[in-house]
């Protein structure tokens, strides 16, 4: 392998390149170090650093002692946060919540647990925590090699929502907040804070539940529906030969059945703002739909969820709760006669529809909703509205039914099934 130098007799450019070079690489690590200085001071820090160097500029022009006295002042709390703020901030961050999913009302409790992971001793820090939109702050003290230290905290839950727990970062400061180094931690975690329910009896026969299905015009070789016996042909399966008759008639016949389908509930709850009249009535809502799709879910029915525009998974109980918990009031567009349309258009074997809205909801609207749903879908209409008194009302395409206290919701939901 040939060795490549630059000799004496080479251009000045070339001779002069490692010195730019060098010179460059010096300024670019002097700006790196500015950077980072200027990064570690706060606002009050800045403006304490630029009021110093101002001062001692002028107490410099112009001889005044005052000045040179506030630039050293100056200078001085500086240094002094500069001691406060020296010290590593490397510390193993874990962030534990038990249970990770409360319902509204309880307090859910976690636990902060610092650990210095290094073999030299760590001087106290504060951490700070974010909790939802606000900051938790805990003052970690020193910890030698391998130490650990734990901090408990815990957190009302006054609404249904999903809470973002996390990420942490560790900081120095000084007192008077005029230096500040911090290091971030992205691990976070959510606490899913669950609406309250109730708990609903199995909903038997009625709208809400159809375990044999619902009958078409389609013959079929197999289903649970008896429809008439025919001629054999090639191919039948012999299980369906009615032997008796074949007997008698002296040919075979097989049973001919009525082709069903499986009942497809879906349960839309609207989410536009003007169909509720307070929030409480939209939370209330948020409770009845929650119970019906828990109810669903271990009934093992052919279940789907869209609440305020957003569909939940429905593939067990703790999903439809973890979804139920983040959802929020829009606008219009996720009333409930585009849901009604829109669930039709994505459902062709939709069988049953619970709607639930709010009592500014008009009964015009809850029809048209309906109707949107076709014929041949029962439609189930639970109108929240807190402190009336629970009713039953008929209004043509859609049983409405007026639920005035989550604890009425029970007694309901047996008049639906055997409406």
């Amino acid at each position: 392998m040939t060795a490549l130098t630059v000799s004496d007799d080479a251009p000045a450019a070339f001779r002069r390149a490692p010195k730019r070079s060098a010179a460059r690489s010096v300024a670019a690590g002097a700006g790196d170090i500015a950077s980072r200085a200027f990064a570690v001071l706060t606002p009050l820090g800045r403006v304490t650093a630029g009021a110093g160097a101002l001062a001692w500029l002028i107490g410099w022009r112009l001889g005044w002692n005052e000045f040179m006295l506030a630039a050293a002042t100056c200078a001085v709390l500086l240094l002094v946060a500069v001691a406060f703020t020296v010290g590593r901030l490397d510390v193993d961050v874990a962030i534990a919540m038990s249970p990770p999913r409360v319902v509204v009302g309880q307090t859910a409790r976690g636990q902060l647990s610092a650990v210095n992971a290094s073999h030299k001793r760590l001087l106290g820090l504060r951490v700070e925590l974010l909790v939802g939109n606000g900051v938790a702050q805990f003052d970690i003290p020193n910890l030698g090699p391998e130490q650990s230290h734990d901090e408990l905290f815990a957190i009302p839950t006054h609404r249904r929502a999903v809470i973002p727990i996390g990420p942490t970062r560790t900081l120095r400061g000084d007192p008077l907040g005029l230096l500040r180094r911090t290091l971030s931690w992205p691990d976070a975690t959510n606490l899913y804070v669950h609406p309250r329910t109730t708990r609903l009896d199995g909903l038997g026969a009625g709208y809400l539940r159809d375990l044999e299905g619902r009958t078409t015009n389609d013959s079929s070789t197999s289903d649970v529906e008896l429809q008439t016996l025919r001629d054999y042909v090639p191919g039948d399966d012999r299980r369906y030969v009615h032997w008796r008759t074949s007997a008698r008639s002296g040919r075979l016949m097989v049973v001919q059945f009525v082709d069903t389908r499986r009942s497809h509930i879906v349960l839309l709850q609207s989410g536009d703002d003007a169909e509720y009249a307070s929030e409480e009535e939209f939370e209330l809502g948020v409770s009845v739909l929650a119970s019906l799709a828990i109810r669903g879910v271990r009934d093992q029915q052919s279940l789907g969820i869209v609440a305020a525009g957003r569909a939940i998974n429905t593939s067990s109980v703790t999903s439809v709760l973890d979804g139920t918990s983040g959802i929020e009031l829009a606008g219009p567009r996720t009333g409930l006669e585009a849901a009604a349309a829109d669930a039709r258009r994505r459902n062709a074997d939709l069988t049953l529809a619970v709607l639930i809205a709010g009592s500014t909801a008009s009964v015009t609207s809850l029809r048209a909703a309906a109707w949107r749903l076709g014929q041949d879908v029962n439609a189930v209409v639970f109108r929240v509205d807190p402190g009336a008194t629970s009713a039953v009302r008929d209004i043509g395409p859609a049983l409405v039914m007026t639920v005035g206290a989550l604890g009425d919701l029970p007694r309901l939901a047996r008049a639906a099934t055997h409406a």
